[in-house]
């Protein structure tokens, strides 16, 4: 009887240790759309959440075409906006929220109306769909772009512009300078380039490759953002952390394919085919030691 007791208990113990430790269980998705297009008429989209809101900026083709925004409730997923059209062009879209619940959406549209001249653009919301503003340019192109939002609100734009990838960074939609990343060959369908970034409080990292599908390279710099400036120049001071790079590997353009961890881990995803169809994907994870296969996808 006494070892029997014993046993009980220390399944017991044993049962409460294991609750204390395990991961929690996922929460389960929640459909958020109220889209009334079929779902056969998405063809991208990118969303964003911070603590109290959801957005989800999206292409709808079809008699509605164009880039469209939504913002739900980060707990209920009740929208708190109407859908939003960004612009009736269909391209490129990302979007990110900031510590305010501003939303924050970079496009690619028309310089004007019927125009063959296109820029990227910068819209901001807020959480009811309002627009703050007007549209700014961020780009004087449609090469890749990506978006984060710093702790201080300002918002940085990472691209290319003559030859030079910098993150362009703004603060109450007013440009205030740049953080020179690398210079850039000649863009082409075979020597294509992709930035990626993500941020974790202070912590910054930009993703980035070029050169050709056979011979491409990919870099990863990590910095801790500055939003001070040079005294002469709009160049911004943030420091770098390191720089990682390596050979045969390339982001894709319109996908998220990075994120970072308070402790500058890095996981990112990248292509390695040298040849159409370019389907050899793989989950990298960079760490204090380098960089390892996590997963292939």
């Amino acid at each position: 009887m006494k070892n029997s007791i014993q046993k009980i208990i220390m399944l017991l113990l044993l049962s409460f240790y294991g609750l204390a430790h395990a991961q929690g269980e996922l929460t389960p998705g929640v459909q958020t759309s109220s889209i009334t297009a079929s779902i056969s008429s998405w063809v991208s989209s990118t969303s964003d959440k911070n603590k109290e809101f959801y957005a989800s900026a999206f292409w709808v083709s079809g008699e509605d075409c164009g880039n469209y925004l939504k913002i739900y409730d980060g707990t209920t997923f009740a929208s708190t906006s109407p859908q939003i059209l960004i612009s009736s062009y269909h391209g490129f879209t990302r979007v990110r929220l900031d510590q305010n619940n501003n939303v924050y959406v970079i496009y690619v549209d028309r310089t004007a109306p019927g125009s063959s001249t296109f820029r990227t653009y910068l819209k901001k919301y807020n959480t009811a769909g309002t627009l703050i503003g007007s549209r700014i340019e961020v780009a004087n192109n449609t090469n890749a772009t990506d978006i984060e939002v710093a702790p201080n609100g300002d918002v940085l734009i990472g691209c290319v512009e003559s030859n030079l990838a910098k993150v362009k960074i703004f603060r109450n939609m007013l440009y205030k300078g740049f953080l020179p990343i690398s210079n850039v060959p000649a863009i082409t369908n075979t020597s294509p380039f992709s930035i990626q970034m993500d941020m974790k409080d202070s912590k910054f990292v930009v993703g980035y490759s070029m050169g050709s599908i056979t011979s491409s390279q990919l870099h990863l710099k990590r910095f801790t953002y500055n939003p001070t400036f040079s005294a002469f120049f709009n160049i911004n001071s943030s420091s770098q952390y390191s720089h990682y790079s390596e050979s045969g590997s390339r982001f894709e353009r319109t996908n998220n394919q990075i994120a970072l961890r308070s402790n500058w881990e890095v996981f990112y995803n990248v292509n390695t085919s040298t040849s159409y169809p370019f389907i050899d994907f793989r989950v990298k994870h960079l760490h204090s030691g380098g960089s390892n296969m996590f997963q292939y996808s």
